[in-house]
């Protein structure tokens, strides 16, 4: 499911201020359950990230982005 069809936009502000990728993760959740059967890795400021005790910042850029492959 892409992101975008999931929430209705393709760019949010958010009002809730998570402290971590995973407090975000569960922010986006609660908001959108069809997240949870979606497929996606999370980018910070431009950096892909996979440790969920990442930190975010209020001002940090958070990108969901779909599955993909590389050679």
């Amino acid at each position: 499911f892409p992101v975008t069809i999931i929430t209705g936009k393709e760019n949010h502000v958010i009002d809730s201020n998570p402290k971590s990728v995973a407090d975000l993760c569960d922010w986006l959740v609660a908001t959108w359950p069809a997240l949870n059967d979606a497929t996606f890795v999370i980018a910070v400021n431009r950096k892909i990230i996979s440790d969920k005790d990442h930190p975010i910042s209020e001002n940090d850029e958070v990108a969901l982005l779909p599955p993909f492959s590389g050679g």
